[in-house]
């Protein structure tokens, strides 16, 4: 098990609206619950890369600004 730095993103639309995951049973991660998307952040990428590249990949989306609900 890789244990590292990740990304995850929760996205708002509207100022309300919240965009999440259902992971089946047969997930690696977090089995049958509902859960953000995001993943590792690769080296050499900052987490807003890492955030971008992870909606690019699980979502097909591209993603011009995001902001920081935790730092």
């Amino acid at each position: 098990m890789i244990i590292g730095k990740g990304a995850g993103i929760i996205l708002v639309a509207n100022n309300r609206s919240v965009l999440l995951q259902h992971r089946d049973k047969n997930n690696k991660w977090n089995q049958n619950s509902w859960s953000e998307f995001g993943g590792q952040i690769e080296k050499g990428e900052t987490p807003k890369q890492a955030a971008k590249r992870e909606l690019k990949e699980e979502l097909g989306i591209n993603v011009a600004d995001l902001k920081y609900l935790l730092k």
